[in-house]
């Protein structure tokens, strides 16, 4: 009997290493399909922009009808927008939330680019004194999406691109940029998007001029709208890059069209405005377990303490495989900590992340037990 559950407690003993090895291989694969996605997703997919190339509205000549079928993929594309020699040519989306498509493109699928957006808080047909459009800032070997509003640091590059297009199904606007700003994502003069109007259109202009790193005072004067582009900044989680700029009306015969269906204005339905009040950002408070999760896991990287012997009982032909699966989860773990928490926000016990860190952590200890603190056959034997 007690040989019975011996050689039981044997295969148990197998069996639970087996699927703990089974469970670090799938979260090792999930690990490297994030990685992929990064850069394939983010880089290659980003920079194929024949594809929408195909939609864009042509305002000269008055075309509308691929921009027309391309709304009709998803009714949440409200415009177009294209700032004139840069790589900035986008349909512009507006979903419920600000979060809604920051990791979904424009075919509702997931991507770490997102999307072009208007925020939640502006109508759709730019009637509001201010908008807001965010994209995220994306650098590869071209600046895609909002990655060229960096470039507006430079004289000479703000110079040189500071017309555009606005397009919608009924409407087309001019753009021209007039000032470049540094800001972070709590800015409620730059973000607050429902306090401003025509009767402070004035005031946000004087913020912009006192704040901006470059400013034109040219025509200011002159304009009814601001629309606003911002991106995040490579300074900081939450410093901001924004790019201002006049819209001006232009003369088109376009009907007033929803999803191919040719209405009168007072047939449109307003919309409901929503709270918002920064920049969209991935989480508002600090998850404090996550940082323990983080801690944990560099305490089972680093062989300190009572792990000092660790390296010394590892099986030699399985030391490198490991160290690079517990490396490779404590890099993950570190993005993402930066990319989604900041010490300064309330803090909280967990929030939706916690579980990729946790996951994470347990693919350490896993790889840790299971490969490199088993002793070498000789010493089980003594």
């Amino acid at each position: 009997m007690l040989y019975f559950l011996g050689h039981l407690a044997k295969q148990g003993s197998r069996f639970l290493r087996f699927l703990a090895g089974l469970i670090a291989f799938f979260l090792f694969a999930g690990s490297a399909y994030i990685l992929y996605d990064i850069f394939y997703s983010t880089y290659l997919l980003a920079s194929s922009t024949w594809e929408l190339e195909q939609y864009k509205p042509d305002v000269e000549k008055n075309d509308l009808m691929s921009f027309e079928d391309l709304c009709q993929l998803n009714p949440d594309i409200c415009s177009w927008i294209t700032i004139d020699n840069s790589s900035i040519s986008y349909p512009v989306l507006q979903g419920e939330t600000n979060l809604t498509y920051a990791n979904l493109n424009y075919k509702r699928e997931p991507s770490l680019t997102g999307a072009i957006y208007l925020d939640s808080g502006n109508h759709r047909d730019y009637s509001d004194a201010y908008s807001v459009i965010y994209g995220h800032n994306i650098n590869a070997s071209e600046a895609l999406m909002f990655g060229s509003l960096g470039n507006y640091k430079d004289a000479h590059y703000f110079e040189t691109h500071k017309t555009g297009t606005l397009t919608t199904l009924s409407d087309a606007y001019r753009i021209d940029i007039f000032a470049y700003m540094l800001t972070d994502a709590y800015d409620s003069m730059v973000y607050a998007v429902q306090e401003r109007d025509l009767q402070n259109l004035n005031d946000l202009q004087a913020y912009i001029k006192e704040k901006a790193v470059i400013f034109d005072t040219d025509g200011t004067d002159e304009f009814s709208k601001i629309l606003c582009l911002s991106t995040c900044a490579n300074t900081g989680l939450y410093d901001r890059t924004t790019v201002f700029a006049g819209l001006t009306h232009m003369d088109t015969p376009f009907p007033v069209v929803i999803q191919g269906n040719s209405v009168t204005e007072s047939q449109q339905e307003p919309k409901t405005t929503k709270t918002t009040l920064s920049h969209p950002v991935m989480t508002k408070k600090f998850a404090v377990s996550n940082l323990l999760l983080i801690l944990t896991g560099l305490y089972l990287l680093v062989p300190v303490g009572h792990l000092k012997h660790k390296y010394q009982e590892r099986k030699p032909f399985l030391l490198i495989p490991s160290l690079l699966l517990e490396t490779l989860m404590m890099v993950l773990m570190t993005w993402m900590f930066i990319q989604v928490e900041n010490i300064r926000d309330p803090i909280t016990l967990v929030d939706r992340y916690t579980p990729y860190f946790w996951g994470s952590t347990m693919v350490m200890w896993l790889t840790d037990r299971i490969f490199l603190s088993q002793k070498r056959r000789g010493e089980i034997e003594k």
